[in-house]
């Protein structure tokens, strides 16, 4: 079953994957077209068209990064969230667990309490 954080996010998730494809797609649709654009213009001598070929090999350079850095950065912060949540409940459990310690402790300082060294043992503890 599902955890309530993969239910909660499941939109981020998925918005992340997609951005990692479309990424690796336009890297692809680079590297196809960048090559024949540039041998087109060698063959055409045509420095105008070689200067726009790499223009738009350069662009699509940066949407490619830019489409992996944020799904990346969507990874992350996904990453954080769960690790939040799993700080908060060991931090529950510790305080969960010293409290019991405490009420240990306690019980065994009072007069009755069965501490076999006396009350004088726990006296530093509070």
């Amino acid at each position: 079953m599902a955890t309530s954080a993969e239910r909660r996010f499941w939109l981020l998730r998925r918005l992340s994957k997609l951005m990692s494809v479309l990424a690796w797609i336009v890297l692809t649709l680079i590297a196809l077209v960048v090559p024949v654009g540039v041998a087109r213009a060698i063959v055409d001598r045509s420095v105008d068209e070689l200067l726009q070929t790499l223009a738009y090999g350069a662009s699509g350079g940066f949407v490619f990064i830019y489409l992996l850095y944020t799904a990346q950065w969507i990874q992350v912060i996904l990453a954080v969230e769960e690790n939040t949540k799993q700080a908060t409940h060991v931090l529950e459990k510790l305080t969960t667990l010293t409290q019991q310690i405490r009420d240990r402790l306690g019980e065994a300082g009072e007069p009755g309490g069965g501490d076999p060294a006396g009350p004088g043992r726990n006296e530093g503890l509070s």
